[in-house]
């Protein structure tokens, strides 16, 4: 007799005597059936399972990726300005180590920093559900999230180059104030964040791309 117990099947032997090989062969034929059955049923409920894990994690993915994509479409707007102001505060500065007068108009120290979740790829990874999604699925998505990984990086090192910008600001309160030594020192630092946005620049525009190819 075949039983399902706790999280196993359980094979009885049966409860009368078995009487010839015919009758035998009858009782080993119908626990084979009754296991292949027991565990078809069982598998069908877990494929089932996976497939509405698999689902409902790729739902969550797109939405949160299709969220990012929005906020960096609108940072990536940004960035031009910002990268303008610095071409102007450049300038300005250049032009006061050769003891040039110069203008700070267009000289901004505003910088937009765009938050990109990954908490949804995160937690699909973490419980495994990652291995029940398609493999073509799996490696747009993984690509999508390095490549924001590697811009949320580029991020955080040019707003340290700001905060060093704006120390200059803070300790002087006013570009026209700053030393021959902070003219100096301050060109280094504006030419670094200069290459920094323009990096966030590059890898913003690949990132969109890896966002669209992902939300396909």
């Amino acid at each position: 007799m075949l039983e399902e117990g706790a999280g196993m099947l359980e094979v009885h032997p049966p409860q009368k005597h078995i009487h010839g090989v015919a009758e035998f062969f009858l009782h080993l034929f119908t626990i084979t059936v009754g296991l292949l059955i027991a565990l078809a049923l069982e598998n069908a409920a877990g494929a089932a399972h996976h497939r509405h894990q698999r689902e409902q994690a790729e739902t969550t993915i797109r939405q949160e990726m299709g969220e990012n994509r929005e906020h960096l479409a609108e940072a990536s707007a940004a960035i031009k300005s910002e990268m303008d102001s610095m071409a102007a505060m450049l300038g300005y500065l250049e032009a006061r180590s050769k003891g040039q007068d110069a203008s700070t108009a267009g000289i901004s120290l505003g910088f937009r920093m765009v938050h990109l979740q990954n908490a949804a790829w995160r937690t699909a990874g973490a419980t495994g559900v990652v291995q029940y999604m398609h493999y073509d699925d799996v490696e747009k998505f993984a690509e999508a999230y390095d490549t924001q990984e590697a811009f949320n990086g580029l991020q955080n090192q040019t707003l340290e180059n700001y905060l060093k910008l704006i120390s200059y600001v803070a300790a002087n309160n006013d570009p026209k104030n700053l030393s021959q030594a902070d003219v100096e020192s301050a060109i280094s630092d504006v030419r670094n964040t200069i290459a920094h946005l323009g990096a966030m620049r590059d890898i913003s525009h690949n990132l969109l791309e890896s966002y669209d190819d992902a939300l396909k």
